[in-house]
C-alpha cells in the first residue's frame, strides 16, 4: 500500500468517525496527487447535495435546491413553447407546399387535421403547452407559460442563467437534511 492510500484510509476512518475536516484533507490530498478515491467523491457530493437543501432566504426558492427545481420547471416550458413555435412554422410551410402542389381543399384538411390544433399565434402557442403539460410536474395556465417562456428568454444572455442538469434536480429532490 503507497503512502497516499494509506493516508487515505486514515481519512476515510476520520471522515466515517464525523470529522468532516477528513473530507476538505482528502481534496486537498486528491488535488495534490490526482487520484481521487470514490469515497471522497461520494461524501463531497452528499455535502453538497445536503448543504443545498437549507434556506438561504425568503420565499419559494429560497435555497438552491428549490431555485434547481424552479429553473427546471421554467426552462421546460420555454423548451415547449419553442418547439410547438417550430411545430406551427412546419404547419404553415407544409400548407404552402400542399396549395402549390394543387391539391385539392378537402384533401389538404384531412392531411392537415392532427397540426390544426397547435394554432397559429404565440397565445395558442400558450395554450396547447398549457394543455400538454396539465398532467405534468411543470404544468400552468398560458398566462404562466408564457411568464417562464418570457423570464428565459429575458435571462439566456451569457453566463446569466444555469440551467441545472437532471441528474443534479433529481439528486437535488432526493436529499433531506439530517
Amino acid at each position: 500500500m503507497t503512502a497516499d492510500a494509506v493516508r487515505f484510509d486514515q481519512l476515510h476512518r476520520a471522515y466515517r468517525g464525523g470529522a468532516v475536516t477528513a473530507l476538505y484533507d482528502a481534496l486537498a490530498l486528491a488535488l495534490e496527487h490526482g487520484t481521487v478515491p470514490r469515497w471522497v467523491l461520494d461524501a463531497a457530493r452528499q455535502r453538497i447535495a445536503v448543504s443545498c437543501a437549507w434556506p438561504t432566504g425568503r420565499g419559494r426558492t429560497a435555497n438552491p435546491r428549490a431555485r434547481a427545481l424552479s429553473d427546471y420547471i421554467h426552462f421546460y416550458r420555454w423548451d415547449l413553447v419553442l418547439a410547438i413555435r417550430r411545430h406551427q412554422a412546419q404547419y404553415d410551410e407544409n400548407l404552402q407546399g400542399l396549395r402549390q402542389l394543387k391539391i385539392p381543399r378537402s384533401k389538404i384538411a384531412a392531411i392537415m387535421a392532427g397540426h390544426r390544433d397547435f394554432g397559429h399565434t404565440w397565445a395558442d402557442a400558450y395554450q396547447h403547452a398549457s394543455r400538454e403539460l396539465a398532467n405534468h410536474f411543470a404544468f400552468g395556465s398560458a398566462d404562466t407559460i408564457k411568464k417562464s417562456y418570457l423570464r428565459v428568454q429575458r435571462n439566456t444572455a451569457p453566463g446569466r442563467y444555469l440551467l441545472p442538469s437532471r441528474l443534479a434536480v433529481s439528486a437535488l429532490l432526493q436529499v433531506t437534511p439530517d
